[in-house]
């Protein structure tokens, strides 16, 4: 990504966990995290990420309250990295089990891919629940694919990283494919599945 700040737009921001879980990967990188814009429905999660940009616990942006009547083509060339956990009402098995349609909940997920692609951005991080790994990663991939992207995706439990629960969650980075081939994610201790799908195949088995 190089030595600049990286440009992020965070949608489903919620209260900005997955912002500041970033800002601190790239930091680890040697890379600084500058927000361009914010987007979330809730007002009451809005609220929190006013206060924790007042606070100056999270960077100052706008924040866009409805990811559908987002105008991404205005950020073309603006914004380096999406990153967004979409709604997992329709794929958690606590859920309805719908999976990604168009229409439901969880089908917010082709909103964020649109703006994705009118944006212009180079990668993606996306986040949900565990269950998306037969309830609709396929259709993910598949969008990514059709997008011209590559991804790569994780499993991780909850206790990996100390919580008293397991409670997995699914990770994906998606790269603009540039021709060349890449590594895979070096396994992570706590990791139980995991995969990577080119821009010309995809599928759930990553291969």
């Amino acid at each position: 990504m190089g030595l600049h700040p990286v440009r992020v737009a965070s949608f489903f921001s919620g209260y900005g966990g997955l912002d500041l879980g970033v800002e601190l990967g790239l930091a680890a990188l040697g890379c600084a995290a500058r927000p361009v814009v914010y987007c979330e429905r809730e007002a009451y999660a809005a609220a929190i990420l006013a206060a924790r940009m007042e606070d100056g616990s999270l960077s100052p942006a706008p924040v866009w309250s409805d990811i559908t009547t987002f105008p991404a083509g205005r950020f073309h060339g603006l914004v380096d990295l999406t990153i967004g956990g979409f709604p997992c009402q329709d794929i958690s098995n606590a859920g309805r089990r719908a999976g990604l349609m168009p229409g439901t909940r969880s089908g917010l997920w082709f909103d964020l891919a649109r703006c994705l692609r009118e944006m212009g951005c180079r990668y993606l991080f996306a986040e949900n629940v565990g269950a998306l790994l037969g309830r609709g990663l396929d259709v993910v991939l598949g969008t990514l694919a059709e997008s011209g992207f590559d991804a790569e995706w994780l499993t991780l439990p909850a206790a990996a990283v100390g919580a008293p629960h397991r409670r997995e969650r699914v990770f994906i980075l998606a790269v603009a494919n540039s021709g060349s081939d890449r590594e895979r994610w070096p396994a992570t201790p706590g990791q139980t599945e995991g995969g990577r799908a080119h821009h010309r195949l995809a599928g759930p088995s990553g291969v």
